[in-house]
């Protein structure tokens, strides 16, 4: 009999009167009642039981990645996904600080924010270093990925006239280019399921 168990990767929110599944690993994300949740949630301690209670459940775990075969290694898959995506997107990233400053002043926040923004002198240093990346013809693209501080505050100094330099160079190439990392989510939303448990 095949065996299973749940995945190292899952997540179960509280929501107003609904919790949140999310698995990290498949991208999964759908909503239970909290009552419903209640009642399959000691059962997801015993997989054989939850089956034997109520299969289309199990098998919609199954299917969204909450629930594994027992023999199923997903640090593996993550190791395999990251190659995967490392050797087949030849995306240049690169992340830029322009400013250490923040004007939201969070209560939780430890860091210092000494006032400044990134000078010419490394924004021209940036400005090279894409050209040549660019003229290697190594990467399909660049994306830059905007860091602080709050990296808004420069926008007018550093964010709009590097992406628009680096644009201009780009723009006759055939090339991508991103100002920000694009997420993939897989949305399942179930807004009531009614199958017994």
């Amino acid at each position: 009999m095949q065996k299973f168990k749940l995945s190292k990767y899952n997540f179960f929110v509280p929501q107003n009167e609904r919790i949140i599944f999310h698995n990290l690993l498949s991208g999964s994300l759908f909503t239970l009642e909290k009552s419903i949740f209640d009642e399959l949630e000691p059962l997801l301690s015993n997989l054989d039981l939850l089956i034997k209670h109520s299969e289309p459940i199990f098998s919609m775990l199954f299917k969204t990645g909450f629930i594994v075969e027992s023999d199923f290694d997903e640090i593996d898959l993550l190791r395999f996904n990251y190659i995967k995506e490392v050797s087949s997107n030849p995306l240049f990233k690169l992340i830029i600080n322009p400013t250490l400053e923040c004007n939201f002043a969070c209560w939780y926040c430890y860091q210092n924010h000494p006032k400044g923004y990134m000078i010419s002198t490394i924004q021209n240093r940036i400005k090279e270093m894409t050209k040549k990346l660019i003229d290697s013809k190594q990467y399909s693209g660049i994306n830059l990925g905007w860091f602080g501080g709050e990296p808004l505050l420069y926008f007018d100094q550093v964010i709009y006239p590097l992406s628009k330099h680096i644009s201009s160079i780009i723009e006759n190439k055939d090339l991508i280019f991103y100002n920000s990392a694009k997420v993939k989510f897989k949305v399942l939303e179930l807004l009531s399921y009614n199958n017994n448990l």
